[in-house]
């Protein structure tokens, strides 16, 4: 049986989010390696990775472990009629686990198997980066009026809430494929001792 999951504040350093890893700079880089960083873990689809015009030089990442784990098969007969139009919003999270609990499964598994700090990211870092960090942050669209923004996270953050709060992460991981060892392994790298 895997220790009791009492949930609390996620420590420090530990877990990093971004969007696409080809836009860091390298000053990033060495800020992240700086604070320990061991692993990658590239949630994006095979066909969404590599530099795009623009990016910096790539850096040296030969010292870090650069793992694959898409969040969602852009093939399954359910993604374009059930999850596409739900993308950019966290009301996607329950049907993307529902629909990929294998792939959910191999993206936790592999952050319990990080020597260390980790750097989940996809393209924007904040949908599929959202759904495994159960943040979702609040960003800038340049393109849409300020009430018009406010109305969308304020819809978004209700979503995240209820989901969050209908939600016991401990048994969904385990119900999803991660063995209790590695539950508690996330828990130890994770959270902070004695919160609640």
């Amino acid at each position: 049986m895997p220790d009791k999951q009492p949930g609390g504040s996620t420590i420090t350093g530990r877990l990093f989010r971004s969007g696409r890893r080809e836009h860091v700079e390298a000053e990033g880089w060495r800020a992240v390696r700086a604070a320990g960083l061991t692993a990658i873990v590239d949630l994006r689809n095979a066909d969404e990775i590599g530099p795009r015009v623009g990016d910096p030089a790539a850096s040296d990442l030969s010292c870090v472990i650069v793992s694959n784990r898409p969040t969602e098969d852009q093939t399954h007969p359910a993604f374009e009629s059930e999850l596409l139009p739900m993308l950019d919003h966290p009301g996607s999270y329950a049907k993307n686990v529902e629909l990929f609990p294998h792939l959910i499964a191999d993206v936790f598994a592999t952050i319990a198997d990080a020597r260390g700090a980790v750097l989940i990211h996809c393209s924007a870092g904040r949908d599929r980066t959202g759904l495994v960090a159960a943040v979702h942050p609040v960003w800038h669209d340049p393109f849409r009026p300020e009430p018009e923004l406010s109305d969308r996270i304020a819809e978004r953050r209700t979503a995240l809430i209820t989901w969050l709060t209908n939600m016991d992460a401990a048994a969904l991981l385990l119900t999803i494929g991660l063995t209790p060892e590695q539950l508690n392994r996330l828990s130890r790298l994770l959270i902070v001792a004695g919160s609640s």
